[in-house]
Protein backbone atom coordinates (compact mmCIF):
# COMPACT_ATOMS: atom_id res chain seq x y z
CA UNK A 1 0.00 0.00 0.00
CA UNK A 2 0.91 3.45 -0.81
CA UNK A 3 2.59 4.92 2.36
CA UNK A 4 1.37 8.89 1.24
CA UNK A 5 -1.57 7.55 0.36
CA UNK A 6 -2.57 6.20 3.77
CA UNK A 7 -1.29 9.61 5.29
CA UNK A 8 -3.85 11.41 3.16
CA UNK A 9 -6.72 8.88 4.36
CA UNK A 10 -5.76 8.74 7.92
CA UNK A 11 -4.23 11.94 8.95
CA UNK A 12 -1.79 10.99 12.24
CA UNK A 13 -3.78 11.77 15.43
CA UNK A 14 -1.38 14.71 16.71
CA UNK A 15 -0.75 16.90 13.64
CA UNK A 16 -5.36 16.61 13.60
CA UNK A 17 -5.17 17.74 16.95
CA UNK A 18 -2.73 20.81 16.26
CA UNK A 19 -4.77 22.10 13.45
CA UNK A 20 -7.96 22.37 14.90
CA UNK A 21 -6.10 23.70 18.42
CA UNK A 22 -5.05 26.52 15.82
CA UNK A 23 -8.55 26.97 14.02
CA UNK A 24 -9.65 27.16 17.97
CA UNK A 25 -7.24 29.85 18.90
CA UNK A 26 -7.17 32.22 15.87
CA UNK A 27 -11.12 32.20 16.37
CA UNK A 28 -10.66 33.66 20.15
CA UNK A 29 -10.14 37.17 19.41
CA UNK A 30 -13.28 37.59 17.09
CA UNK A 31 -15.19 36.14 20.12
CA UNK A 32 -13.88 38.70 22.62
CA UNK A 33 -15.62 41.96 22.96
CA UNK A 34 -13.51 45.22 22.34
CA UNK A 35 -14.31 48.79 23.89
CA UNK A 36 -17.59 50.22 22.60
CA UNK A 37 -15.95 53.31 21.89
CA UNK A 38 -17.98 56.96 20.69
CA UNK A 39 -18.71 57.14 16.90
CA UNK A 40 -20.69 59.99 15.45
CA UNK A 41 -24.22 59.51 14.19
CA UNK A 42 -24.70 59.53 10.75
CA UNK A 43 -26.83 62.21 9.54
CA UNK A 44 -30.52 61.23 10.02
CA UNK A 45 -29.77 58.18 11.87
CA UNK A 46 -29.97 57.13 15.55
CA UNK A 47 -27.98 59.16 18.04
CA UNK A 48 -25.33 57.86 19.48
CA UNK A 49 -24.71 56.74 23.05
CA UNK A 50 -21.97 55.67 25.62
CA UNK A 51 -22.66 52.17 26.40
CA UNK A 52 -19.26 51.80 28.10
CA UNK A 53 -20.06 54.34 30.00
CA UNK A 54 -23.24 53.38 30.70
CA UNK A 55 -21.72 49.72 32.22
CA UNK A 56 -19.14 52.00 34.47
CA UNK A 57 -21.80 54.15 36.01
CA UNK A 58 -23.72 50.75 36.93
CA UNK A 59 -20.97 49.43 38.21
CA UNK A 60 -19.72 52.34 40.70
CA UNK A 61 -23.10 52.55 42.62
CA UNK A 62 -22.94 48.91 42.91
CA UNK A 63 -19.10 49.33 44.20
CA UNK A 64 -17.82 50.33 47.96
CA UNK A 65 -16.70 53.66 47.77
CA UNK A 66 -13.38 52.81 48.00
CA UNK A 67 -11.64 49.93 46.79
CA UNK A 68 -13.79 49.90 43.45
CA UNK A 69 -15.12 46.60 43.65
CA UNK A 70 -19.07 45.63 43.92
CA UNK A 71 -20.13 45.51 47.91
CA UNK A 72 -22.59 43.09 47.05
CA UNK A 73 -21.86 39.30 47.23
CA UNK A 74 -21.90 36.81 43.79
CA UNK A 75 -25.23 35.78 43.14
CA UNK A 76 -26.97 38.18 45.72
CA UNK A 77 -29.75 38.78 43.60
CA UNK A 78 -30.92 34.98 44.00
CA UNK A 79 -30.21 35.39 47.47
CA UNK A 80 -31.97 38.15 48.17
CA UNK A 81 -35.04 36.77 45.96
CA UNK A 82 -34.80 33.90 48.36
CA UNK A 83 -34.98 35.92 51.41
CA UNK A 84 -37.91 38.23 50.20
CA UNK A 85 -40.08 34.86 49.12
CA UNK A 86 -38.90 33.38 52.56
CA UNK A 87 -40.76 36.92 53.76
CA UNK A 88 -43.76 36.26 52.03
CA UNK A 89 -44.61 33.00 53.16
CA UNK A 90 -44.48 34.17 56.50
CA UNK A 91 -46.22 37.03 55.67
CA UNK A 92 -49.35 35.16 54.14
CA UNK A 93 -49.43 32.32 57.35
CA UNK A 94 -49.69 34.76 59.26
CA UNK A 95 -52.14 36.93 57.64
CA UNK A 96 -56.20 35.90 57.98
CA UNK A 97 -57.31 34.31 54.94
CA UNK A 98 -59.07 37.10 52.65
CA UNK A 99 -62.02 36.25 50.79
CA UNK A 100 -63.29 38.25 48.00
CA UNK A 101 -66.77 38.76 46.90
CA UNK A 102 -67.92 40.64 43.09
CA UNK A 103 -70.25 43.30 43.59
CA UNK A 104 -71.08 44.47 40.31
CA UNK A 105 -72.23 45.84 38.16
CA UNK A 106 -72.95 42.33 36.72
CA UNK A 107 -73.29 41.55 33.38
CA UNK A 108 -71.39 45.54 31.83
CA UNK A 109 -68.37 46.04 30.05
CA UNK A 110 -65.64 48.09 31.12
CA UNK A 111 -62.96 48.40 34.09
CA UNK A 112 -63.80 49.94 37.11
CA UNK A 113 -61.19 52.74 37.09
CA UNK A 114 -63.07 55.00 39.74
CA UNK A 115 -65.11 54.51 43.22
CA UNK A 116 -66.39 56.90 45.79
CA UNK A 117 -68.13 56.02 49.03
CA UNK A 118 -70.93 58.97 49.00
CA UNK A 119 -70.21 61.04 51.90
CA UNK A 120 -73.82 62.24 51.80
CA UNK A 121 -74.66 58.77 53.30
CA UNK A 122 -73.16 58.11 56.73
CA UNK A 123 -73.94 54.21 56.65
CA UNK A 124 -71.96 54.35 54.02
CA UNK A 125 -73.58 51.77 51.61
CA UNK A 126 -74.17 54.34 48.64
CA UNK A 127 -71.05 53.88 46.35
CA UNK A 128 -70.33 55.13 43.10
CA UNK A 129 -68.16 53.20 40.00
CA UNK A 130 -67.28 54.80 37.09
CA UNK A 131 -65.82 52.53 34.26
CA UNK A 132 -64.09 52.32 31.52
CA UNK A 133 -66.63 51.83 28.90
CA UNK A 134 -70.00 51.40 31.06
CA UNK A 135 -70.68 54.89 32.77
CA UNK A 136 -71.19 55.70 36.46
CA UNK A 137 -73.11 53.42 38.26
CA UNK A 138 -74.75 53.97 41.89
CA UNK A 139 -75.39 51.39 44.97
CA UNK A 140 -77.65 52.20 47.61
CA UNK A 141 -77.26 48.46 49.26
CA UNK A 142 -73.41 48.16 49.49
CA UNK A 143 -73.11 46.73 46.14
CA UNK A 144 -75.39 44.23 46.15
CA UNK A 145 -77.80 46.02 42.95
CA UNK A 146 -76.64 49.04 41.03
CA UNK A 147 -78.41 51.62 39.07
CA UNK A 148 -76.60 53.15 36.22
CA UNK A 149 -76.76 57.53 36.59
CA UNK A 150 -75.25 58.05 33.66
CA UNK A 151 -77.68 57.05 30.76
CA UNK A 152 -77.59 59.53 27.29
CA UNK A 153 -74.19 61.15 28.11
CA UNK A 154 -72.18 61.26 24.66
CA UNK A 155 -69.53 59.29 26.72
CA UNK A 156 -69.43 56.25 28.34
CA UNK A 157 -65.71 56.18 30.02
CA UNK A 158 -65.00 57.25 32.80
CA UNK A 159 -62.13 56.94 35.33
CA UNK A 160 -61.96 59.43 38.32
CA UNK A 161 -64.86 60.85 40.33
CA UNK A 162 -64.90 63.53 43.27
CA UNK A 163 -67.26 64.74 45.21
CA UNK A 164 -67.51 68.03 47.45
CA UNK A 165 -67.17 67.60 51.33
CA UNK A 166 -69.27 70.90 51.69
CA UNK A 167 -72.11 69.68 49.23
CA UNK A 168 -72.31 65.87 48.94
CA UNK A 169 -74.84 66.69 46.07
CA UNK A 170 -71.76 67.41 44.05
CA UNK A 171 -70.16 65.46 42.31
CA UNK A 172 -67.82 65.48 39.05
CA UNK A 173 -67.26 62.75 36.61
CA UNK A 174 -64.03 63.02 34.77
CA UNK A 175 -64.11 61.03 31.03
CA UNK A 176 -61.30 58.95 29.14
CA UNK A 177 -59.19 56.44 30.40
CA UNK A 178 -55.38 58.18 29.91
CA UNK A 179 -53.43 55.09 31.51
CA UNK A 180 -51.84 54.06 27.91
CA UNK A 181 -53.46 50.57 27.60
CA UNK A 182 -54.05 49.37 24.36
CA UNK A 183 -57.65 49.71 24.01
CA UNK A 184 -57.87 53.33 26.23
CA UNK A 185 -61.47 55.42 24.97
CA UNK A 186 -60.80 59.08 24.76
CA UNK A 187 -63.19 61.05 26.82
CA UNK A 188 -65.24 64.22 26.60
CA UNK A 189 -64.27 66.76 29.14
CA UNK A 190 -65.71 66.51 32.79
CA UNK A 191 -69.38 65.92 34.17
CA UNK A 192 -70.80 68.02 36.97
CA UNK A 193 -74.35 66.54 39.23
CA UNK A 194 -75.65 69.13 41.53
CA UNK A 195 -78.91 66.36 42.50
CA UNK A 196 -76.76 63.64 44.20
CA UNK A 197 -75.99 62.00 40.15
CA UNK A 198 -79.31 62.31 38.92
CA UNK A 199 -78.98 64.22 36.10
CA UNK A 200 -75.21 65.40 34.54
CA UNK A 201 -73.93 68.16 32.63
CA UNK A 202 -70.69 69.03 30.53
CA UNK A 203 -68.70 71.23 31.94
CA UNK A 204 -68.41 73.84 28.79
CA UNK A 205 -64.57 74.75 29.85
CA UNK A 206 -63.93 71.35 29.41
CA UNK A 207 -65.05 70.99 25.90
CA UNK A 208 -61.43 70.73 24.81
CA UNK A 209 -58.75 68.51 23.51
CA UNK A 210 -56.82 68.90 26.49
CA UNK A 211 -59.47 67.33 28.24
CA UNK A 212 -60.26 63.78 26.29
CA UNK A 213 -58.27 61.73 29.10
CA UNK A 214 -59.08 63.24 32.88
CA UNK A 215 -57.49 60.39 34.93
CA UNK A 216 -57.54 62.18 38.53
CA UNK A 217 -60.01 65.02 39.76
CA UNK A 218 -59.70 66.95 43.39
CA UNK A 219 -62.82 68.71 44.37
CA UNK A 220 -62.27 72.25 46.66
CA UNK A 221 -63.68 70.99 50.00
CA UNK A 222 -64.62 74.54 51.01
CA UNK A 223 -66.13 75.20 47.24
CA UNK A 224 -68.35 73.01 45.46
CA UNK A 225 -68.15 74.94 42.07
CA UNK A 226 -64.01 74.53 41.84
CA UNK A 227 -62.87 70.75 40.78
CA UNK A 228 -59.05 70.19 39.78
CA UNK A 229 -58.63 67.98 36.94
Amino acid sequence: MNPVRTLLRRPAPAAALAAVAILVLSGLPALQPGPQLYEPAEKGGPRAGFPDEFIRYHNWIRAEERGGQSAYAVGYRYDELDRARSRRAVAKRSMPAMIWTERGPANVGGRTRALLVDAGDASGATWFAGSAGGGVWKTTNRGISWTHVTEGLPNLAFSSLAQSASDPDVLYAGSGEGFFNGDALQGAGVFKSTDHGQTWFRLSSTNRYDFRYVNRLVANPGNPDEVVA
